[in-house]
C-alpha cells in the first residue's frame, strides 16, 4: 500500500469523526425515537452525512473506491433501529450507482451489509446502548470490514484478489478504528454529575471511569469554556436547542489541557423537562496543535512576503493578481485595494521595453508562464508608476505554479526586481565617459596597483587637495585580491558611494565596468545638493515632531507625497502604506466626486483656506473625529494641497458630554414643571371628589337597606373612589402626595408586595426572587413601596404581553461621584437598588424619552391611563432616589430604583380602631374656601354628633375663634386659603388657643411644609382629600381624646 492511499483512507476516516459521528445530528436523541417521523427525520439527517463522506472517497483505481459509509451505515442499524437505516441503505445505494464504475456492484452489497449487520447487533445486545464499551463498538468495526473484505469477490477473481492485496491490512487497521474514536458520556442535568462514561472518554481525560463517576462535568471543563457551555445546556433544557456542539478544553488528570469536539443532546421524558444529557467527545487536539503550526506557518510566511524588498505579485490563471507584497504595490505606485482583482492586460497597467516601445500584453511574463507553462526569466520591462508618475525599470521573474497532476498552471508566481537606479547610473556613466578631458567631474583611470594611469584636469585639481596625484592606493583595497574582486564586482553593472572631500565638499562616486586592468572612476560635486537636502531634511523632521497631522497630496492624482509622524501615529499606516494612499483612503465620507467638489473653491481661486470636519479612518477599521485645514500651493510644474489636520476625539467628547447632560438637567426641569401642573390639578379635583364621596355617604346612611337606588349610589361612590386614585398617581408623581415614612425592612416589605403582584399576574408569568439577604433599611412609607412593585410588575406583564420572566431583585451599593458626574440626577451616598427586570419587547429610544411623563402611553386606549411609570418616578423621587432604565427594542428592560439607606430599625406596623359613625362629641371649627368641601363635611360630622362652625377663610376663622374662646375641640383647617398662608393662620390661631388641635388636609400640599408643622407641634395631623368619613371621624376622635381635658 502507497503512502498516498493509506493518507486517504485515514483522511477519510478523519472526515466521519469530523462530522461527530453519527450523533451530531439535527433532533437526535439517542433512544427516545418516539414518533415515525422523528426517525424518516434521523434517517434523512444520516443519508446526508453518509453522502457526504462517500463524496470524499479513496479512489483505488477507476470505479473502484473506498470510504466511510461502511461505518457510518453499521453505527446507524446499532444505534437507531430499522427505519433509519433502511433510508441510509437506500440513499446511500442510488448514490453509489449514480457513482458508476466497475464496483458499483459491491458497493451496494457492502452497504445493504453493514446496515444488516448493525440490526443484527441491536437486536443480539441484551443491555442499554449507553453501556457500550470501545471494545464493543471496535469488536462490530471488525465483523462489518470482514464481510467488506469477503464481498470483494463479487469483483472479477483477478481484480478482487489484486484489491485485497492492497487495501487488507489497512481496512482492518483504520476502518474498525473508526467505530470506537469516540467518547460517550452521560450526565445529569441539574447537576452536570456524570452518570455513565466509557473507557474513550476515560482514556481522553486521564482518570479512571471510577474516578469520573464522582465528578461534574464543571470540574473537568476550562474555566473559559464552562460559561458557554452552561448556557448551552441552559438553552436545550428550555427547549430553544435540541442538541450542541462545541469545541472547549478539558484539564487532564496529569494537568495538561486537551481540545475536544463535544456534541450533546438531552434524553427527553414524555412532558418532562431532560433529566440526562447525552455527551460525545472527540479529542481534537493534535488538530489543534496542527492548526496552531499552521497559523505560525502562514505569519512567517506573510512577514516574509511582506518585508522582501523584491515586488512579488501572484496571477490567478483568468491573468488577476490575487496577492502583491508592499514592494510591488510600490513600484506600480497603487494601493493594495486597487491592485487586487486587477489585470496586467487592461489599461491601467502600462510597460515598455528598453527601446521605449510598448510592451504587448500577450508577452508580458505573467501571461506568457501562464500560457506555456514554463517560466519566463530575466526580462526587463519598464512599468509606468502611477503615483510617480514615471516608468521604473524592473528585471521580471515568472514561475507557473501546478497543482498535483494536472499540465495547466493554476498560478503563476512573479518577482520584480528595481534596478531603477542602476538604469540611472549607467546612463550618467554614458555621459560622463563622453569627452573626459572636457568633463567639468573628475574623471581618473586607476590601474589595480594603485597608479593615476590618467586624470583630467578636474580630477588633477582634487588629486592634488587629497596630497595623492600620481598614486591612489590609500583610497583602494588593501591587497590586489580584494582589488581584483572590486573590479568583478564593478563588470556585473556600476558602483557607487558618496565621498567627503574635507567637510564642505562631497562627490559622488562612480566606479565603471572597466574596459582593461584598471578601474574608471566618475565623480559628479553634490556639494549643493546635499546641502539642499539637508536642509529640507531639518524642516522635515521639525514637521514630524508636530502634534498635527500634516499631509501634501498632488493635485491630480491626489495621491500622498508627504506625511508627519503624527499622521503616521494616529493612523497605523506605514509610510510606505500611505505613499500609495489617498485622502480618500482615510476619509470614509467622503467620495472621489464630493471631494473633488470640495477642492474646487480651491482651484479656482475662490477661497485660500478651507476649514472643515470629518473623521479619519485608522488602519483597524476604527475612526476619529478631525478638523481640516487645506490649502493649495502651486509650484513649477505641479500643484498640490497642505492639510493641517487636529484631532478633535477630546473636543467632541466634552460637547457630547455637555450635550448629555443638558438634556438630562432639561428633562429634569421638564418632569418637575409637569409634576407642579399634575399636582394643580390633583388639588381641584380632590376638592371635588371630596364633595362627592361626602355627599355619598350621607345618602346612603339616609336610605333603608331594600332600597333600590343603593346600586346606582354605590355606583357613584365606586367612580368617585377610582377617579381619587387617579389623582392620588398624578399627587405621587408631582411628590404632592402625604406620606408618612418609616423605618422598613427592604427584603420584607418587598416580599409583602410581592405577595399581592403574585396574584395579579398570570400563571404564565414566572416570577424569580433575587433579594440579597442583607439588604439595608429604607425610610418611606409602605405604601410608596407598594406602588412602585405593583406598577413595575404591571408594566413588565403588559410589556411580555402575559408570558415571560419577572426578576425582582435588590442589592446594597454606595454611590460615587463618579457615578453622580455621569447621572447628574442622583447623589453620592448608601443606597439599596430594587430592581425589575422582565422578558419582554423591550423599549425603543424615542420612547425613553417620554416613559416617566404622565398619561403617556403606548397602549391602546382604554389599555392603561399612562400614570404606572410616572407614579413609580414620583415614589422613587419622594423617597429621595430617582429610577433608572437599560432597555433595548427586542432585548427586554431593567428598572433600577435607588432608595436611600436607613440605619434605624425596621417600625412595626398597626391597624387603626373602627369609630362608630354617630361617636362623636365636641365642637369642631371646619376652615375650607370651597363651599361644596365646606357643606359637606359640616354635614358629615353634625350626622356624627359634632357640633360644626364654618369659616371660608383665615380670618373668618380668627374672628370665629374670638366669638368662642372655649369649647372648640379641634380645628379642621385646608391648606389653600385665600388671603393667608397655611403658617400664617396657624400662628395666628395659637395666639388665641395655643391647645386646641388642628387638623391639616388638603389635595395637594408640600410634604416638607407638613412634617415640619407636625415636628414643631404646632399641627397635630393631616388628613388626604377626598376623604372617606371613617378616616375623618377616626383622626377627629383621635386628636381630640388624646388633647388634654378630652372632648370640648
Amino acid at each position: 500500500m502507497t503512502r498516498e492511499s493509506f493518507v486517504a483512507l485515514v483522511s477519510n476516516v478523519s472526515l466521519l469523526v469530523a462530522m461527530v459521528f453519527v450523533y451530531d445530528l439535527v433532533n437526535t436523541r439517542l433512544l427516545n425515537l418516539e414518533t415515525r417521523l422523528r426517525q424518516v427525520m434521523i434517517g434523512a439527517g444520516l443519508s446526508i452525512i453518509t453522502i457526504a463522506v462517500m463524496a470524499a472517497p479513496w479512489v483505488f483505481e477507476p470505479g473502484i473506491v473506498f470510504d466511510t459509509r461502511s461505518i457510518l451505515i453499521s453505527i446507524s442499524g446499532l444505534f437507531f433501529g430499522a427505519v433509519p437505516t433502511v433510508i441510509v441503505m437506500a440513499m446511500a445505494s442510488v448514490y453509489r450507482i449514480l457513482q458508476g464504475g466497475a464496483a458499483a456492484f459491491t458497493g451496494v452489497c457492502v452497504i445493504t451489509a453493514s446496515g444488516l449487520i448493525g440490526l443484527a447487533w441491536r437486536h443480539a445486545l441484551k443491555r442499554p446502548l449507553v453501556t457500550l464499551t470501545w471494545r464493543d463498538l471496535l469488536s462490530l468495526g471488525y465483523a462489518v470490514h470482514v464481510v467488506m473484505l469477503a464481498l470483494m469477490f463479487t469483483l472479477p477473481w483477478q481484480t478482487a484478489l489484486h484489491v485485497l492485496s492492497r487495501i487488507a491490512l489497512p481496512v482492518l487497521t483504520i476502518y474498525p478504528l473508526g467505530t470506537a474514536a469516540i467518547g460517550v458520556t452521560k450526565t445529569e442535568t441539574a447537576s452536570g454529575k456524570y452518570v455513565f462514561v466509557n473507557q474513550r472518554f476515560a482514556d481522553i481525560v486521564g482518570y479512571t471511569r471510577n474516578e469520573l463517576l464522582t465528578m461534574d462535568f464543571h470540574e473537568l471543563t476550562h474555566p473559559d469554556d464552562l460559561t458557554d457551555d452552561l448556557n448551552n445546556v441552559d438553552l436545550l433544557v428550555k427547549g430553544e436547542l435540541h442538541e450542541y456542539s462545541m469545541e472547549k478544553r478539558y484539564r487532564r488528570k496529569d494537568g495538561k489541557t486537551i481540545w475536544v469536539n463535544l456534541t450533546v443532546s438531552p434524553l427527553w421524558q414524555e412532558g418532562e423537562p431532560p433529566k440526562y444529557l447525552i455527551g460525545l467527545v472527540e479529542d481534537i487536539s493534535e488538530r489543534k496543535r496542527a492548526e496552531d503550526a499552521l497559523t505560525v506557518s502562514e505569519e512567517r510566511y506573510r512577514t516574509l512576503f511582506e518585508s522582501m524588498p523584491i515586488g512579488v505579485l501572484y496571477f490567478a490563471s483568468d491573468d488577476t493578481i490575487v496577492s502583491a507584497n508592499a514592494a510591488a504595490v510600490s513600484m506600480l505606485g497603487i494601493t493594495q485595494g486597487e491592485i487586487v482583482t486587477r489585470r496586467p492586460t487592461e489599461p491601467w497597467w502600462r510597460s515598455i521595453h528598453e527601446d521605449g516601445s510598448e510592451f504587448s500584453a500577450e508577452f508580458l511574463p505573467s501571461v506568457q508562464a501562464m500560457r506555456t507553462g514554463e517560466a519566463v526569466h530575466d526580462v526587463i520591462i519598464g512599468i509606468f508608476n502611477r503615483r510617480e508618475e514615471a516608468y521604473r525599470w524592473v528585471r521580471v521573474n515568472a514561475i507557473p505554479q501546478f497543482r498535483v497532476g494536472e499540465t495547466s498552471p493554476y498560478e503563476v508566481y512573479v518577482t520584480m526586481e528595481d534596478i531603477t537606479e542602476r538604469r540611472t547610473m549607467e546612463h550618467e556613466l554614458v555621459q560622463l565617459a563622453s569627452f573626459p578631458s572636457q568633463n567639468p567631474n573628475p574623471v581618473v583611470e586607476i590601474a589595480l596597483d594603485g597608479t593615476v594611469r590618467y586624470a583630467n584636469a578636474a580630477a588633477l585639481q582634487v588629486l592634488t587637495r587629497l596630497g595623492l596625484q600620481g598614486d591612489a592606493r590609500q583610497f583602494l583595497p588593501e591587497n590586489t585580491e580584494q582589488l581584483e574582486r572590486l573590479r568583478h564586482l564593478c563588470e556585473a553593472h556600476p558602483q557607487a558611494h558618496e565621498f567627503a572631500l574635507g567637510q564642505a565638499t562631497f562627490y559622488r562616486v562612480i566606479m565603471a565596468p572597466p574596459e582593461s586592468a584598471t578601474l574608471r572612476v566618475y565623480a559628479i560635486d553634490t556639494t549643493e545638493t546635499r546641502a539642499a537636502q539637508s536642509g529640507q531634511e531639518h524642516y522635515l523632521s521639525m514637521l514630524d515632531r508636530s502634534l498635527n497631522e500634516i499631509y501634501v497630496f498632488d493635485e491630480k492624482s491626489l495621491r500622498f507625497a508627504y506625511v508627519d509622524g503624527a499622521a503616521l501615529r494616529n493612523l497605523g499606516y506605514s509610510l510606505a502604506e500611505l505613499q500609495h494612499m489617498t485622502p480618500l483612503d482615510i476619509k470614509p465620507e467622503f467620495t472621489r466626486p464630493a471631494f473633488e467638489e470640495l477642492l474646487q473653491p480651491l482651484r479656482d481661486g475662490t477661497k485660500e483656506l478651507l476649514v472643515f470636519e470629518t473623521v479619519h479612518r485608522r488602519k483597524d477599521g476604527t475612526t476619529y473625529p478631525v478638523e481640516v485645514h487645506l490649502q493649495r500651493f502651486k509650484g513649477e510644474g505641479q500643484s498640490s494641497f497642505l492639510a493641517f489636520i487636529n484631532d478633535i476625539s477630546d473636543r467632541k467628547r466634552a460637547e457630547a458630554e455637555g450635550q448629555r447632560m443638558q438634556a438630562q438637567l432639561l428633562q429634569s426641569q421638564k418632569m418637575e414643571a409637569v409634576g407642579e401642573l399634575a399636582g394643580g390639578v390633583a388639588h381641584d379635583f380632590n376638592n371635588m371628589l371630596t364633595g362627592i364621596l361626602g355627599n355619598v355617604a350621607i345618602v346612603k346612611e339616609s336610605m333603608s337597606l331594600n332600597d333600590p337606588l343603593h346600586e346606582n349610589v354605590d355606583a357613584i361612590g365606586t367612580a368617585a373612589q377610582e377617579a381619587a386614585n387617579l389623582t392620588r398617581g398624578l399627587l405621587t408623581f408631582s411628590r404632592g402626595a402625604m406620606v408618612q415614612p418609616v423605618a422598613l425592612d427592604t427584603n420584607a416589605s418587598v416580599e409583602r408586595t410581592l405577595a399581592v403582584l403574585t396574584q395579579s399576574l398570570p400563571a404564565s408569568v414566572t416570577i424569580v426572587n433575587k433579594l440579597q439577604p442583607g439588604a439595608w433599611n429604607v425610610f418611606m412609607d409602605q405604601s410608596q413601596m407598594t406602588q412602585i412593585l405593583l406598577n413595575l410588575g404591571v408594566n413588565a406583564r403588559d410589556s411580555m404581553e402575559g408570558r415571560g420572566t419577572l426578576t425582582v431583585g435588590t442589592r446594597n451599593t454606595v454611590v460615587d461621584a463618579a457615578y453622580v458626574q455621569a447621572h447628574p440626577f442622583a447623589c453620592t451616598g448608601e443606597f439599596v437598588v430594587l430592581s425589575v427586570a422582565d422578558t419582554g419587547q423591550g423599549i425603543s429610544l424615542q420612547v425613553l424619552q417620554h416613559i416617566f411623563e404622565p398619561f403617556f402611553t403606548t397602549k391602546s386606549v382604554g389599555n392603561g391611563t399612562g400614570l404606572g411609570l410616572s407614579i413609580v418616578y414620583g415614589a422613587a423621587h419622594q423617597a429621595g432616589g430617582w429610577v433608572t432604565v437599560q432597555s433595548d427594542p427586542g432585548e427586554g428592560a431593567l428598572f433600577e430604583v435607588y432608595l436611600p439607606r436607613c440605619l434605624e430599625e425596621p417600625t412595626p406596623s398597626f391597624a387603626p380602631a373602627s369609630i362608630p359613625v354617630n361617636a362623636g362629641s365636641g365642637t369642631v371649627l371646619v376652615v375650607e374656601d370651597e363651599p361644596l368641601v365646606c357643606a359637606v363635611t359640616q354635614a358629615l360630622l353634625s350626622r356624627s354628633g359634632y357640633t360644626v362652625l364654618t369659616a371660608p377663610d383665615g380670618a373668618s376663622a380668627l374672628n370665629v375663634l374670638r366669638d368662642h374662646p372655649v369649647g372648640i375641640g379641634l380645628i379642621l383647617l385646608d391648606m389653600t386659603m385665600p388671603g393667608m398662608t397655611t403658617s400664617e393662620i396657624v400662628r395666628a390661631i395659637r395666639a388665641l388657643d395655643p391647645t386646641a388641635p388642628i387638623l391639616l388636609n388638603s389635595g395637594y400640599t408640600s410634604n416638607d411644609i407638613v412634617k415640619q408643622m407636625l415636628e414643631e407641634g404646632s399641627v397635630q395631623g393631616f388628613l388626604g382629600k377626598p376623604y372617606k368619613l371613617q378616616e375623618l371621624l377616626s383622626t377627629i376622635n383621635q386628636l381630640m381624646r388624646t388633647t388634654e381635658g378630652g372632648p370640648r
